[in-house]
């Protein structure tokens, strides 16, 4: 029987469950996904939890789920509207077998059990960026594990791992690590021009800038947006070209439950009060100059 020693408390959570898994349904994402019948010893409506910190995990006979999925909304992650802070980590039964799970602040010490793992979003295959997908599928952890597991015909084994890194100087680099050839930047590029016209845009105001350097709050208040929603344009952007024809994926090398996907058009460099300064890749920026220089 799974058993689990925990020190998460879930006055930090929003919501706070886990979930003895039996399928999934492919249509759907977050908890909808998932089949399975719910916890009440690890869950937000206990009142006991966080004075229980060793809990037995035998509300469902271990012949009736495959997994066992935990699954927490940070409040903090609600008040910066990012998913970071959120909960995720899935337990196989594993008699004799012990492990350890550990994020931030919270630590689960597991008996009779092994952690699962949970791709990332890159690793889908290139349909499950399309309709009738969108962010709320890819991004979603519950999904990422439900295909894994119920549908692994979702994922493609033959992504390639590219590693964001940053540079002595605190720039994070990733020029000559993108597997993208000149000619396949003119193809996305002048895509660009013509069907996606806001997201060309967005570069062009990095083009424009000198050294094609420029702060985000600046370019985000040239095109009347905020700058959260600059950055969040930035990544849809990359995540659109990071997973043309479902060749690489990009992980930030801090934080390996994140996948970042601005370094496909930009080298990034923090600066005090967290406003960061993007600097065009020069690839790219060559071939802009070639797609302005040829326009009409």
């Amino acid at each position: 029987m799974i058993t689990i020693r925990h020190n998460i408390d879930p006055g930090q959570f929003r919501t706070l469950w886990a979930r003895y898994i039996n399928g999934g349904n492919i249509k759907y994402h977050c908890n909808f996904c998932l089949k399975g019948v719910y916890s009440k010893k690890f869950s937000i409506h206990n009142k006991e939890l966080l004075s229980t910190p060793l809990i037995v995990m035998d509300e469902v006979p271990i012949e009736k789920y495959d997994a066992i999925y935990f699954c927490g909304i940070a409040k903090a992650s609600v008040r910066e509207k990012t998913l970071r802070h959120n909960l995720h980590f899935v337990i196989r039964p594993a008699e004799g077998e012990t492990d350890v799970w550990e994020f931030e602040q919270w630590r689960v010490e597991i008996e009779n059990g092994r952690l699962e793992y949970i791709p990332l979003t890159g690793e889908l295959r290139p349909q499950f960026f399309e309709p009738p997908y969108d962010e709320h599928y890819y991004t979603c952890r519950n999904f990422l594990w439900m295909v894994s597991r119920y549908y692994p015909e979702a994922l493609n084994p033959d992504k390639l791992l590219i590693t964001c890194v940053r540079d002595s100087d605190g720039i994070y680099d990733t020029d000559n690590r993108i597997p993208i050839s000149p000619d396949e930047w003119r193809s996305i590029l002048s895509d660009l021009t013509e069907n996606d016209v806001e997201s060309w845009n967005l570069l062009r105001e990095f083009h424009r800038a000198k050294e094609h350097s420029a702060y985000a709050r600046d370019v985000a208040k040239t095109l009347g947006i905020s700058q959260p929603e600059l950055m969040q344009r930035i990544e849809r952007l990359g995540l659109k070209v990071a997973a043309r024809q479902g060749t690489f994926r990009i992980v930030h090398h801090l934080d390996n439950r994140s996948e970042c996907w601005w370094p496909v058009f930009f080298s990034h460099q923090n600066t005090a009060g967290n406003d960061p300064i993007l600097t065009l890749r020069h690839d790219v920026a060559a071939i802009m100059d070639e797609i302005q220089n040829t326009q009409p």
